[in-house]
């Protein structure tokens, strides 16, 4: 159901440290990332029912004020408060993890106030989109149907605690798939006092869960998804 995942760490950061030559120093990203960044192992893309083939070039942006790095596994961005390491592959999730657990792991003495694990993804179900989102948050769907017409479209968010983390599940119709629901899950996690070393213990804590807990959360709330 998950399609893509970003660890976010909120607090003080140097973005111009993130380069590849530093992640590929201390062996944080797999070597064939490494190598495409610096152009030495070109990714190539097969244009579907042709004999078209792309190659896809590195977007490496690294200065004071902000730091890009796609890689063919995942992406990083830095900024002066903000650290997001995302994917959209699914088989990279846990690369997302590790991958952050090892670059504060050197960088130890960074301060970190807060750690937010994100989730997001698409489906159908045996229900439309709109009768599942009007079944959630709509009580009087005449009273919506009298003062917008039956074209409306309902989005909702559901805010809750659990265990001392705050989550946030926001739910409307996908815009990928037809008649699908999107799904985003935000795990946010305080961090104090404002270290490193507890940042990337709630990440090793929880990240694996929190893919479980989504997973659980949607198929409660809404029910199995339909087969692709």
């Amino acid at each position: 159901m998950l399609n893509s995942s970003s660890i976010v760490f909120l607090g003080n950061f140097n973005p111009a440290i993130f380069q590849t030559q530093w992640l590929d120093r201390y062996k944080i990203l797999p070597r064939q990332d490494v190598q495409w960044a610096e152009g030495k192992g070109a990714q190539q893309i097969k244009v579907p029912d042709s004999d078209i083939i792309l190659e896809k070039v590195p977007n490496i942006m690294v200065t004071a004020n902000q730091t890009l790095l796609q890689f063919p596994s995942l992406q990083i961005e830095v900024f002066p408060d903000k650290y997001i390491c995302s994917s959209k592959n699914k088989e990279a999730f846990s690369l997302v993890k590790n991958v952050t657990i090892s670059i504060f792991k050197v960088l130890e003495h960074t301060p970190i106030k807060a750690v937010g694990i994100n989730f997001e993804g698409d489906s159908r179900f045996n229900k439309g989109a709109q009768e599942i989102l009007n079944d959630l948050f709509v009580n009087n769907s005449s009273a919506f149907n009298k003062t917008f017409g039956n074209e409306f479209r309902i989005e909702g968010i559901i805010g809750f605690k659990q265990e001392g983390r705050k989550i946030t599940l926001r739910l409307k119709n996908s815009n990928t798939l037809e008649d699908g629901i999107n799904f985003n899950f935000n795990f946010h996690d305080d961090i104090e006092p404002q270290q490193a070393k507890l940042a990337i213990e709630a990440v090793s804590r929880n990240y694996d869960k929190d893919i479980n807990k989504s997973n659980k959360i949607i198929k409660d709330l809404i029910g199995q998804p339909k087969k692709s």
